[in-house]
């Protein structure tokens, strides 16, 4: 707490002043003998031509003795991940534009292929940003880049048997807690076992949520679209929700049975009569 504070501007006057020629000449190198001899009063006197009376020192909260922790109600929360999904899902560009608009491009309809894959202005903004880095710093070694940027490369790899072989897509969705990624790990394991790469296991964190909400639902992507668990139907909705709340061997078996069904020719060649019934 009683460090003193040392000006953004005090080392280049080190390296520029002449009165400091002789730091320079011992290439900013102290022993402890030097330190000792140290005139104690240069850091006052220096404060003082800046029309200080008295060397200043570090606030509470930028001592890093005291951590502070700020604590967010459950409101706070969600509006925070309500902020977050605008964000990610909502695009101002695209709200006026329909259809039959003159500047409606293939990419943005939702069934193209290139639809969501152009760059948002968060990530074009960044990749801006990388590119002045390395205009600015290509010169610099490898390893004083690191310590600001550091890539990682990716080699895409087609998988044509697992594309063969994908029959569906098992969302686990949960919160964020050792216990529900635990059990999400675990139906992750066992869908591997039993199915290998017919069935692609997805889990979906929602870190907001918490763990008195009872969030976990799992449901299957496949020729048709099914819910195959809900904790939080089982507490909340148990009239239209009348399996278990918790995913136990039993359930995991029953899990297990509904997707090798569902992704199954008889569940892709099967229609349910409500699919054909139409309103008079």
């Amino acid at each position: 707490p009683e460090s003193p504070f040392i000006l953004n501007h005090w080392m280049p006057q080190l390296c520029a002043y002449s009165r400091y020629a002789d730091v320079r000449e011992r290439d900013f190198q102290f022993t402890w003998e030097d330190c000792e001899k140290a005139d104690m009063n240069e850091l006052m006197r220096y404060f003082q031509g800046l029309g200080y009376d008295e060397i200043p020192t570090f606030t509470p909260k930028e001592t890093n003795i005291v951590n502070l922790e700020t604590e967010y109600d459950q409101e706070d929360m969600t509006m925070a991940a309500f902020e977050n999904w605008m964000d990610e899902v909502y695009i101002e560009d695209d709200e006026n534009l329909y259809f039959d608009d003159e500047d409606f491009q293939p990419e943005n309809n939702v069934f193209d292929f290139n639809y969501g894959l152009a760059d948002s202005d968060d990530v074009t903004s960044f990749k801006n940003e990388l590119k002045e880095f390395y205009n600015e710093h290509g010169n610099e070694t490898q390893a004083w880049k690191d310590k600001y940027v550091r890539e990682t490369n990716y080699t895409a790899v087609e998988d044509k048997k697992g594309a063969e072989e994908f029959r569906g897509h098992l969302v686990v969705a949960c919160c964020g807690s050792d216990q529900d990624l635990e059990l999400a790990e675990k139906i992750t394991g066992r869908m591997g076992d039993e199915f290998g790469k017919q069935v692609y296991v997805e889990t979906r964190v929602y870190s907001h949520a918490r763990q008195e909400e009872n969030l976990y639902e799992i449901w299957l992507e496949s020729y048709d679209i099914e819910l195959l668990h809900s904790r939080r139907g089982a507490f909340y909705n148990a009239k239209q929700w009348l399996g278990p709340a918790d995913v136990d061997d039993k359930q995991l078996d029953y899990i297990v049975d509904k997707v090798r069904y569902m992704i199954s020719d008889d569940a892709r060649y099967t229609y349910d009569l409500h699919e054909f019934e139409s309103e008079v």
